[in-house]
């Protein structure tokens, strides 16, 4: 299985994870780092250890089941980002708090965009602004990983 953003955040949380709120709203085309098992994992340890993503969320996986075998696989600010668990059966559920779907040239920015008057209300225009940016050093790697999980469902 292979969640993104809420879908992501529910995962953990059934599987004996917590959720937790941040102060703020994060939101724009923000910079992970891959964690020691991260850059180990089979899918997202092709990616670069620095990589972007898209981002609009209040809500965070704030910790893994302990009774499972669980990992986190990138971090941003200290906080989950991209985690696996490995169910007693064997099948694995990856959790991803960016948007891969949304993480190439085009949509960098689009969830941004197209909640501009409720995200402006809610983080202000400085920061909304600042949302609308895109790194110079930005990536693309992370939009590869929804192909890559369906190739290694093939595997």
């Amino acid at each position: 299985i292979y969640g993104i953003c809420f879908t992501a955040q529910l995962l953990a949380f059934i599987h004996g994870g917590t959720i937790g709120r941040l102060e703020k709203t994060e939101a724009g085309y923000l910079s992970h780092t891959l964690t020691a098992e991260g850059k180990e994992d089979r899918l997202f340890g092709k990616m670069n250890t620095i990589f972007y993503g898209a981002h609009l969320h209040q809500d965070y996986v704030a910790s893994l089941p302990s009774n499972l075998d669980s990992s986190v696989l990138a971090e941003r600010n200290g906080f989950i980002h991209v985690y696996r668990i490995v169910l007693p059966n064997g099948s694995i559920v990856y959790g991803v708090q960016p948007h891969p779907e949304m993480s190439t040239p085009d949509n960098a920015t689009l969830l941004v965009r197209v909640n501009e008057k409720w995200l402006r209300e809610e983080i202000g225009d400085n920061e909304y602004n600042r949302a609308l940016s895109v790194p110079n050093d930005a990536d693309y790697g992370l939009s590869g990983t929804i192909t890559n999980f369906v190739k290694m469902l093939k595997d």
